[in-house]
């Protein structure tokens, strides 16, 4: 071998990562003076370093070669190297630590393998309760009665510690990578849960959170028992005689909750008539929000008038002949809010853009 280093081929017996981590362990402890036993060969007198060179038929796969050098007097540095070691996985070449490390370098060399082996018992353990918590709500999951199923999630219905329970679960999606699944799906899952506990603190009327299960990406929520959603009432009211005057009332209650909801900073993401919901009696004009799925935090006016653009498009095209609504709608929103004259005025650039992308096609 160049460079006048010494060379061991060691056969290592254990049977998975943790305990070969704890062989190299074991030997970086064990150097002092010879610290490789019977088995080294000494080339030159004088050695700076030891090698060792494990044998690429110990693992079904090996990575490319990389070295881990602790031939430092640092005792950080040799630590750091040790912890990118183990972390990373076996290397095809490492180079020991000197004999001249002091003791205390030593010991936390031990102190290091100590943690690392309870850090990969632990890891060990989250793996299997993570397992066993997804199994529990597959379980319970089956007990409800599912409702729907969109494009993010399942709505289930039942009884969850007693009360009456709608639970939503955000499901994999196969054609994304697990890991940008698992993110963007937790970051959603939160960022409702978030807004849902902002627009409560402001006295907006939404849905109580029960529980937030974050491993399998559920969120159990109240169920609004006895109502209906404003869709359907209005469609009701659309079809009698003489009774759209009943409809101004609710416009400009949707308008001031809005206005609250927005001066809150939290946009809603999916305005429609179907994810508003009116308990019954529905002339007491007890106006809830749902289905937070697609909300986030912003202060900007533009994502404020974007929000009331889906709305404007979504009512229109569920209830035709009803821009008096509407409008009604904005002037209720406008005498609320503290902040509508910005937002206002992106609605209706929003609306050129909008009418410029029609037009073009």
């Amino acid at each position: 071998m160049s460079g006048g280093r010494l060379q061991v081929v060691e056969n290592l017996t254990g049977t998975n990562r943790l305990q070969r981590v704890e062989q190299h362990a074991q030997m970086w402890l064990q150097c002092k003076g010879n610290p490789c036993g019977q088995e080294q060969e000494v080339r030159p007198a004088t050695l700076s370093k030891y090698r060792v060179k494990k044998r690429k038929h110990l693992y079904s796969k090996v990575a490319a070669p990389r070295t881990v050098d602790y031939s430092t007097s640092s005792a950080e540095k040799a630590l750091t190297s040790l912890l990118e070691f183990t972390a990373q996985g076996p290397a095809t070449s490492v180079h020991l630590p000197p004999p001249s490390l002091s003791k205390e370098v030593l010991v936390q060399l031990e102190n290091h393998r100590i943690y690392y082996r309870t850090a990969v018992f632990t890891s060990l353990m989250a793996g299997e309760i993570e397992k066993c918590s997804l199994h529990r709500t597959a379980s319970f999951l089956k007990t409800l009665n599912l409702v729907k199923q969109g494009a993010e999630a399942r709505i289930y219905k039942g009884t969850f510690l007693g009360k009456a329970t709608v639970v939503k679960e955000r499901f994999t999606k196969a054609y994304r990578h697990p890991v940008l699944d698992e993110k963007l799906t937790h970051r959603r899952t939160a960022q409702e849960v978030r807004s849902l506990l902002r627009c409560r603190k402001a006295g907006i009327s939404v849905p109580v959170v029960y529980f937030v299960d974050y491993v399998s990406n559920c969120i159990y929520l109240e169920d609004i028992v006895q109502s209906t959603t404003v869709r359907d009432h209005v469609t009701s009211l659309q079809h009698s005689e003489n009774n759209t005057a009943k409809l101004y009332p609710l416009a400009e209650k949707i308008g001031q909750i809005l206005a609250r909801m927005h001066d809150e900073d939290v946009v809603h993401g999916d305005l429609t008539t179907s994810n508003m919901l009116l308990r019954l009696p529905a002339d007491d004009l007890d106006l809830v929000l749902i289905d937070f799925g697609l909300s986030f935090i912003s202060a900007l006016a533009e994502d404020k008038g974007v929000d009331l653009y889906v709305l404007e498009k979504a009512f229109l095209s569920t209830h035709p002949n009803t821009e008096y609504l509407f409008e009604a709608l904005l002037k209720s929103y406008t005498s609320t809010s503290k902040k509508s004259g910005p937002v206002i005025k992106k609605l209706d650039e929003v609306r050129l853009r909008g009418r410029k992308r029609s037009m073009v096609g």
